[in-house]
Parts: structure tokens; C-alpha cells; sequence
């Protein structure tokens, strides 16, 4: 009940900002931001999220004795008494062998931001432009992928300019001034956007090291959307009222809007297209006129500087298709590779294989077509990460070892599974597949000269002799025999996961959205990003499981609670980012007819789809305790 009344005070802030009454909007933000129930929900969130990380505080949100002095504590009447605001300093290393510093805020402040994020990011999503997929509801970074694979194949031009900018320290720059200037928030809310803002940073070894003077801390619940808001108004502008659209950001109100070119030796007037794409701060700028690059790349730094923000130049990338006669055009977009490869090489058995999307564009009189498929870098970490999960198996037992390479493989199948990853994900099965080989034969090197065969015969070898049937009907493919126990009653073995087996591999495309989903907010429409959500679930979908079916059976929503399943993913999203069509890790199966007390073979006969239901943990645990 307490999930329906804070979906529907969304949906009338989201409303009335979208009307252009964001008075009344923030009156309500006002109102219930410290209402009990919606401190209450901002509690339960950061105890399943991040509840037993505890900040400079040491408080913790593992029991309900916990929670109860948190809900207690967070009262607006109690300010008075609130501790003031730190983050505990914690160097994240990054592969490029610099590290990255994350604020770890303390319990209060992450529950106080939680509940007014709960109600601010309504009032943002009417207002965001059409293009922006970082940190949104219902959106991620594979949306913004195939809306940029989306332009390029629509580019009507023979010419097209493509400019990938990255700008540096984003969050850790915004100039304080400016936040407090742009940043929507009631009055009486200023001294806490402030305390946010500027907290005490302590070492690992409890000592205070400075005072944050700019930028908002990384791994705080505000700071993305603060990070959006200030994008939004330095490259779109503010005061915007109109309907959402992506099509006239500030940036380009000084350009052009046309150009001539030469057709069929006559000088014709031809419009430009430009587009924005960002997610967060990665920005992406397509147009129609190569030559304006440069000017772009000067118009967006000159913006940005007011906020005392810089590009990149070391990360820009500068893409102009009338080079491509004579010159390899590449770059990088959220761990995809996008590569553009001229009509005269798109051939079936060349460069493309029969599994990769060629598209229409090429009998058009596009110069050709760019491919999109896991970048190297990812690759290369990817690859890594498997290979030091099957290293572990000199001290671990075979099955936790393919579990836990299993979910490696599912999160980077589920995001890179596209058309024209097939091969990168065939070579990534068969290098997995022959280092658990070589580890097998290590581990059991205890079997004598023999021991290659005994492996292969029992956890590699599928074949009537051995009694293994590989779900995909290979003969080599790794397995392990489970015991036998009631959780594993619908399965003898478990196998490893092919990932070029685990969902069809479809255009990239597929994941854009329409113009009508770009163009309306997520709490207004939640149906429509629902249906568009499962609409991939079952175009991708290759072997049927119990999650998918009953979340189609269901049309995504939950039989107890009647929300959207797909929208309960924020602990999900944060292991598996843009991956918003996929059932979250905060849902469970419950059986309708329950199974305690009941035999082996009764509990089998009672695991069909019509005992089962998909629901919430929340509304399952509750049910349990009911």
C-alpha cells in the first residue's frame, strides 16, 4: 500500500511539472519528503541497497530495531540533533592503474537524500530533454547506444560528423554556486543541499582531511541527478516549457540550420541534422555538416566553463565519414566499439558473418555502415574476470566455480549480446571452455597420466555413454553433477553457460526507443516502458525460464502488489547497468500451493507455472510473515 501511495504522489509531481506548475510540484516536495511513509521506503531501499555499509557514523541498517531508530532519528524535528555531515574517503583502483574516490556518506544523510531523491526525480524527469539516459528511470546506457546507431543508420547525408566528448572529474567540479543556482529544491530545503554539498571528508584512518569545496561527493544519491540537472542547463538551457524534445538544445541556437551541397552537379539546399546524445557525462554530438566539429567542440567547453567544468581533449573523438576512403574510422560509447566499414567491404564472409546485422543501408547510398560490438578494453576485462574466477578452482569445489562464472557471463551477455558481438562472444566461450580445461587437469592431477581423459569423461564430454545432455546438444560442454537436494530437484547437473546460446542476438536498434517513448516522462507512462521493456524481453529471450515466462504471463507486474517488476532494479542496475528488460535480483518466485512438508515428487508436481507467481522480496517476505 505504502509502494501504490508514493508511485501515485510521483506521478502528480511529475505532472504537475510537466504543466509547467512546478510551484505547486515543489509544494508537494515539501510537504512529504519527511513523511513518515516516505522515510520509511527511503529506509527499506538503503537497507537492501547498501544497509550494512556503514559511513564515519558506524550505524548500520541490518535489523528492524535498526531501521525503527533511523525512522526515529530523521525526523524534520529533529535536525536540531543530526550529527554533522562526513564521508569516509575509499580509493576505488581503475584499470588504467589511477584510482577513483568514493564518498561513503553516513546512514542519516544517505536516508534524508534517498527520501528527497524519491521526490525530486519526478519533478526532473518531465523537465529532462529526450536524449538523456543516464540515471533516469527506465532508461540506461543500451538505450542511448541504439539511439546512436539508430542516427547513423538514418543519416540521409552522404556526410556525417560524429563528436565523442568526455568531461573531466564531472562530479568532483560543479562549482557550488552554480548548483544552488540551477538546482530546484523548497526553501526551507536549502541548508540541507548545502550540507550535502560541502561535508567533512575523513581518510581511512578516521582523520578529517579537508572540507568538499566543489563538486558533489561520488557514490552520494544526489549526485547523478545533480550532475544531470547541471548538463541539462548549461547545453539545453533553462525555462524550457514546451514539450520535451531534443531537437533545439542551446548549443546549436547559433548554427546554421542549413547548408548547400552539390547533387548530381547541381547546388541544392539541404537541412542540418543534429543530434544530442549524452549519458551523464559522456556526450555524443551527430551532425549533418563534418565542418562544424571544431565549432561544436569550442560552443560545449565555452558552455560547461560556466560551471567549471573541462573536456577531455585526450578522449575526444572527432568522426567525419568523408574520411573513410582512406582512413579507419573508430571510437568507443559505453564499452561498445563502434567501427564504420565502407560498402565496398560489406560482404558475407569477409568482415561480416551470416550472424551479424548488416542493416538496409547497404543498397542505399550510404558510403556504408557502422558496426557495434564489445569494445577491446571490455573484452580484454572481461576475459580477465572469468579467467581469475577459474583459477580459483585449485581451492574451490567445480560447482561454485561455474556459478560464479555463469553470472559473469549472463551480466556481459545480457548488455554486449547484440548482432555484431557473435564473434566476440564465440571466441570468449571458447577461451573459457579451455581454461576450464587446463585448470580441471591441474586440480585432479592426482588421477595419474590419465587424467585428461577422466576429466574430459566426466565434466566435459556430453554423450549417451556418459549420461550428460548438454541443454544446447554438445558434445564438449563443461558440467558438473549436483547433489541431490530439494533445491535442486528440477536439475541433475549444471552446466556452463554458452553466450552465444543465451539470448538472440538481434540489431542493437531494438533497443532504442520510439519517438513517442523518448518524448514522455517515466512516472506518467510507466505502461509504456513496461511494454517496451518486454517487447525486447521476448524478441531476446533464446531458452525459456521460469522469471520470464511468469513476468510475461504477468505483463511485468507483481500479483500482489500490482507494480512494475522491471522498476524494483536499482540494486540490480548498479552490477548490470542499462540492463532495465531484464527481471531485477529483488524479485522471487513464490508457489501458490507452498512446499513445505511436502515430499520430493509432490514438491516437483507443485513447480509448474500455473502454482507459481513472480512477486517483490518485500511482498514475499511480508507474505512469509503474514
Amino acid at each position: 500500500m505504502l509502494e501504490k501511495a508514493l508511485c501515485k504522489l510521483q506521478e502528480d509531481i511529475c505532472q504537475l511539472s510537466s504543466t509547467n506548475h512546478k510551484k505547486e510540484a515543489l509544494a508537494l516536495i515539501d510537504k512529504y519528503t519527511f513523511n513518515v511513509a516516505v522515510r520509511f521506503i527511503a529506509i527499506r531501499k538503503i537497507r537492501s541497497q547498501s544497509g550494512s555499509v556503514a559511513g564515519t557514523d558506524r550505524i548500520t541498517l541490518k535489523s528492524d530495531s535498526d531501521c525503527l531508530e533511523m525512522l526515529r532519528q530523521s525526523r524534520w524535528s529533529n535536525q536540531g540533533n543530526w550529527p554533522q555531515s562526513e564521508v569516509k574517503r575509499v580509493e576505488i583502483p581503475k584499470p588504467n592503474g589511477k584510482v577513483r574516490a568514493l564518498g561513503i556518506g553516513t546512514t542519516l544523510d544517505r536516508v534524508l537524500q534517498k527520501a528527497f531523491h524519491l521526490l525530486i526525480d519526478p519533478y526532473y524527469e518531465a523537465l529532462y530533454p529526450a536524449d538523456m539516459y543516464g540515471f533516469r528511470k527506465g532508461r540506461g546506457s543500451l538505450q542511448a547506444v541504439g539511439a546512436l546507431k539508430r542516427i547513423t543508420e538514418q543519416a540521409r547525408s552522404i556526410s556525417l560528423g560524429i563528436l565523442s566528448l568526455d568531461i573531466i572529474q564531472c562530479f568532483d567540479s560543479i562549482e557550488h554556486d552554480v548548483i544552488l543556482h540551477t538546482l530546484a529544491y523548497p526553501d526551507r530545503f536549502k541548508f540541507l543541499i548545502q550540507r550535502w554539498l560541502k561535508p567533512w571528508i575523513r581518510s581511512d584512518e578516521g582523520q578529517i582531511v579537508s572540507r568538499q569545496t566543489c563538486g558533489v561527493a561520488q557514490g552520494s544519491i544526489i549526485g547523478p541527478l545533480i550532475c544531470n540537472v547541471t548538463l541539462m542547463n548549461l547545453l539545453h538551457g533553462t525555462g524550457r516549457t514546451d514539450k520535451l524534445s531534443n531537437d533545439k538544445p542551446e548549443i546549436f541556437s547559433r548554427l546554421k540550420q542549413s547548408r548547400y551541397v552539390i547533387i548530381d552537379g547541381v547546388r541544392a539546399q539541404r537541412h542540418i541534422r543534429r543530434h544530442l546524445i549524452y549519458y551523464a557525462d559522456d556526450i555524443i554530438i551527430t551532425t549533418t555538416h563534418p565542418d562544424e566539429l571544431d565549432l561544436l567542440f569550442n560552443t560545449v567547453g565555452n558552455m560547461i566553463a560556466r560551471a567549471g567544468l573541462k573536456l577531455s581533449r585526450e578522449k575526444t573523438n572527432r568522426i567525419d565519414l568523408r574520411e573513410s576512403e582512406y582512413k579507419k574510422l573508430a571510437f568507443d560509447y559505453m564499452g561498445f566499439k563502434f567501427v564504420f566499414v565502407p560498402s565496398s567491404k560489406i560482404r558475407i564472409g569477409g568482415i561480416l558473418t551470416r550472424k551479424d546485422d548488416i542493416t538496409l543501408r547497404k543498397k542505399s547510398s550510404a558510403p556504408g555502415t557502422f558496426l557495434v560490438y564489445t569494445s577491446d578494453k571490455r573484452f580484454n576485462e572481461i576475459k580477465e574476470k572469468c579467467f581469475k574466477a577459474i583459477k580459483k578452482l585449485t581451492r574451490l569445489d567445480l560447482i561454485s566455480v561455474i556459478s560464479e562464472v555463469n553470472s559473469i557471463l549472463r551480466g556481459h551477455t545480457y548488455y554486449f549480446g547484440w548482432s555484431n558481438s557473435y564473434l566476440r562472444l564465440f571466441t570468449l566461450e571458447g577461451l573459457v571452455f579451455r581454461a576450464f580445461k587446463k585448470s580441471l587437469i591441474k586440480k585432479f592431477r592426482d588421477r595419474g597420466k590419465n587424467r585428461p581423459r577422466w576429466v574430459a569423461g566426466n565434466f566435459l564430454v556430453c554423450s549417451s555413454d556418459t549420461g550428460v545432455r548438454s541443454p544446447h546438444n554438445r558434445t564438449w560442454h563443461v558440467h558438473v553433477r549436483l547433489p541431490n537436494s530439494a533445491s535442486n530437484r528440477l536439475k541433475s547437473h549444471l552446466f556452463l553457460i554458452l553466450p552465444t546460446k543465451l539470448v538472440k542476438l538481434v540489431p542493437i536498434n531494438y533497443a532504442a526507443f520510439n519517438r513517442v517513448l523518448r518524448s514522455v516522462p517515466y512516472y506518467s507512462h510507466v505502461h509504456l516502458y513496461e511494454q517496451h521493456n518486454l517487447n525486447i524481453l521476448k524478441i531476446r529471450r533464446n531458452d525459456a525460464s521460469y522469471r520470464d515466462e511468469l513476468l510475461l504471463k504477468q505483463k511485468g507486474r507483481c500479483s500482489l502488489c500490482d507494480l512494475p517488476l522491471l522498476a524494483e532494479s536499482d540494486e540490480f542496475k548498479d552490477s548490470n547497468p542499462g540492463i532495465s528488460h531484464l527481471p531485477s535480483s529483488n524479485l522471487e518466485i513464490h508457489h501458490k500451493i507452498p512446499l513445505a512438508g511436502k515430499p520430493l515428487k509432490t514438491r516437483r508436481n507443485l513447480d509448474r507455472i500455473d502454482n507459481l507467481e513472480l512477486v517483490h522480496k518485500h511482498c514475499h517476505r511480508a507474505l512469509a510473515s503474514g
